[in-house]
């Protein structure tokens, strides 16, 4: 385990789970789109994270 892959792990889970939060924080419009955008995103970088802790990437 390396620093970089708990980090993207750690960046992708505050994006599944504060997604709502986030976009308050920003003041943005948070219609369904957006949020589902950003989760998604959130798990792709969640995964490589978890990804690289295996050594598969």
């Amino acid at each position: 385990m390396d620093f970089i892959s708990i980090l993207l792990i750690l960046i992708g889970s505050i994006m599944v789970y504060g997604t709502k939060h986030i976009f308050k924080v920003f003041k943005q419009n948070a219609d369904d789109k957006r949020i589902l955008t950003v989760k998604l995103i959130g798990l792709l970088i969640g995964l490589i994270g978890f990804l690289r802790i295996f050594d598969i990437i």
